[in-house]
């Protein structure tokens, strides 16, 4: 009897830490969710009371430049609409929300007046 237990004293031992370590990070994702609710809730108030910010959900990456940008189509969160989207110095993965600014055609006369260019990215959330 002394040996099972001591047997078993020591697979504990062994194997305890590593199934710690499975359960850690299995809960670790659950964990963190709770942050990034929140931060998806500030994105939407901060988007709502100030018009100089967007939010929107990368739905396709069209091109992609290390020294150009990328050019994408988001959907925008408070229409639903897809627009062309251009950003010039950041590179959002598919399925990513970025808050950002800028302006159709952004003015100057070779820009299609039909593509948001990012002036700036002020956020990319993950959920």
């Amino acid at each position: 009897m002394a040996y099972f237990l001591g047997q078993r004293l020591a697979e504990l031992v062994m194997f305890g830490p590593i199934v710690l370590l499975v359960v850690w990070l299995a809960t670790r994702r659950l964990r963190r969710k709770p942050s990034q609710q929140n931060h998806w809730e500030h994105a939407v108030r901060t988007c709502a009371a100030n018009p100089a910010f967007h939010l929107g959900q990368i739905v396709e990456v069209l091109s992609s430049d290390a020294e150009q940008g990328e050019h994408a189509r988001i959907a925008w969160h408070d229409t639903g609409v897809e627009q062309e989207i251009w950003f010039g110095d950041a590179w959002p993965l598919e399925g990513v929300w970025v808050v950002v600014s800028g302006a159709n055609g952004d003015g100057a006369a070779e820009r299609n007046p039909q593509v948001f260019y990012v002036s700036e990215v002020h956020d990319i959330i993950v959920l």
